[in-house]
């Protein structure tokens, strides 16, 4: 949690938490610091999964146009209700 809250401080737009559960499940949770919003994403894809939420839909979210949800945006299932 405090982790979390140094990265909000910091202005970070995402945090990747990898534990053990993540690790043997072979992906890394994204955190979205603005929504709040939390999925997974593939270890594999790490390096194309970042710059594509770095660089994405950049004029949507300056036009102020609404965004995905972050798990559409990496290929995610929805959450479970």
């Amino acid at each position: 949690k405090k982790r979390m809250q140094k990265a909000s401080a910091a202005g970070a737009r995402y945090a990747f938490i990898l534990g053990e559960d993540e690790v043997a499940q072979g992906v890394v949770t994204v955190r979205d610091m603005r929504s709040g919003e939390q999925a997974p994403m593939q270890l594999s894809w790490l390096p194309q999964g970042v710059f594509d939420l770095l660089f994405e839909n950049t004029g949507a979210e300056h036009a102020g146009d609404e965004l995905p949800s972050l798990a559409e945006r990496l290929g995610s299932p929805p959450p479970r209700a």
